[in-house]
């Protein structure tokens, strides 16, 4: 009976320890290519936007494991133009798989079969709003399949709600899940109304039907939306535009239509990041710092109200700092002492690719005379700046958290600009490398004691 004892003990305690010493597991994503992949990306949706986390190049057959720290978030997995969204938890590991064409799940776990359902149901709504950008006419809008296949949609939808009721884990996914249906039913009518915005037809040839239930006090009402949904900036705009159509004799302020005052701070500071032009800082500052109650919130704002403080002071310019190719952090006066001629660029710009060559031949033309030709790129992604940096014979910078081009609000590139010896700014839109005038500015400059 004592040894029977002892062994029981011995037992538990066994148990005990393993128990206590039990820790969980980062949430996983792990990222296998069939293809030669230049770049694959993860973003994470936080704040109702995607933020990039993490990017990486994949060979065939190789893998790529993606850990983060939080116990639950959405992600979406880009690859080229091929997107999937996707729910990582603690203790799980969401398994993808790159084609050519697709990024697949592998083995998915219930959160993310569930998912990818509600995704194949509405592929067929989503395809002639959100992902359908080829309306020409007026008369092909109004034969358009996006109403019938609208409509089949809600309809599933009431289903789909008591699909998720049956799901058995988490609850906060299952709350995510509601919103993001309840939330996309809505943004896909919404984006569909930009064509009669623009001009096509009147917003009252919108059918009753689809358009009567848009307005509804509980669309922003759970700050859910915006770890689910990367879209607030558009959702919310629109839906702001419809309220006021629909009740335009006591229209509000965008913001005035959201009940949840953490949805309200995201939406201000996200469109203050975009407005180039500085007037929504402005507007928070004279309307709405008392929403700003969150250190992370007040962080954000007086970081805006630095880099657009140029543009109501030109002698409040900062001394720049940029990345470069090494990833080293460099401050535009270490180029000071010499004229600088800048290219705002990025790689996903055409125009900006097109003129580039251009750039640096007149670069290389001029390479005796007393001026720095730098390329300044307002790229997301660090792989894609310099695979086509690395290439260019021109200084390449990048604008990493766009304190430069909101300095100056630019909201259009590419973008030609000219600063002085001593680093003020001489010319901030110069003309472009495709004609003969931007030499003929530099050299102006160059024959004048340019200091600001």
């Amino acid at each position: 009976m004592r040894k029977f004892l002892t062994f029981s003990f011995v037992i538990c305690l066994v148990a005990s320890v393993f128990a206590g010493n039990k820790t969980n597991r980062p949430l996983e994503i792990q990222i296998t290519s069939l293809v030669d992949a230049d770049i694959v990306q993860v973003f994470r949706v936080e704040r109702g936007v995607k933020k990039l986390v993490d990017e990486f190049p994949l060979k065939i057959n190789e893998s790529r494991i993606f850990r983060d720290t939080l116990d639950h978030a959405f992600y979406i997995v880009m690859y080229n133009k091929i997107k999937r969204k996707v729910y990582g938890q603690e203790n799980e590991t969401v398994k993808l798989k790159v084609t050519g064409s697709s990024i697949d799940l592998h083995k998915a776990d219930k959160a993310n079969k569930l998912l990818q359902s509600w995704f194949d149901l509405s592929f067929e709504a989503r395809s002639f709003s959100v992902n359908y950008n080829h309306v020409d006419t007026k008369e092909f809008v109004k034969k358009t399949p996006f109403y019938e296949r609208q409509r089949a949609l809600e309809k599933a939808s009431v289903n789909f709600h008591k699909k998720i009721d049956k799901y058995k884990g988490d609850a906060y996914f299952k709350r995510a899940m509601h919103k993001l249906v309840d939330t996309e039913i809505t943004y896909f009518k919404l984006f569909f109304m930009q064509v009669p915005l623009l001009g096509y037809y009147d917003k009252a040839e919108l059918p009753e039907d689809l358009y009567g239930s848009i307005p509804n006090n509980e669309r922003f009402a759970d700050p859910v939306l915006l770890d689910v949904s990367e879209e607030l900036l558009p959702y919310g705009q629109l839906y702001g535009w419809w309220r006021q159509y629909k009740d335009h004799a006591n229209a509000k302020y965008i913001i005035g239509y959201f009940s949840s005052p953490e949805i309200k701070v995201a939406y201000l500071l996200g469109h203050a990041e975009l407005d180039k032009s500085g007037e929504s800082v402005e507007r928070i500052e004279k309307k709405y710092m008392h929403l700003l109650t969150s250190e992370e919130s007040i962080k954000q704002f007086k970081k805006l109200q630095e880099q657009f403080a140029y543009l109501k002071d030109p002698s409040k310019m900062p001394d720049f700092k940029f990345q470069n190719l090494q990833d080293e952090i460099v401050p535009l006066s270490n180029y000071h002492g010499k004229l600088i001629v800048i290219d705002v660029w990025a790689s996903w710009c055409a125009p900006c690719m097109k003129a580039r060559p251009n750039f640096e031949a007149l670069a290389e033309e001029m390479k005796d005379e007393d001026v720095t030709f730098i390329g300044v790129s307002v790229d997301q992604s660090d792989l894609k700046w310099k695979k086509v940096a690395a290439e260019s014979h021109c200084v390449e910078l990048r604008d990493k958290d766009k304190t430069f081009s909101n300095a100056f609000g630019l909201s259009t590139i590419p973008r030609y600009m000219i600063f002085s010896k001593d680093g003020g700014a001489l010319v901030q839109s110069a003309p472009s490398p495709n004609t003969p005038d931007l030499k003929k500015t530099i050299l102006k400059y160059l024959t004048k004691n340019n200091k600001f």
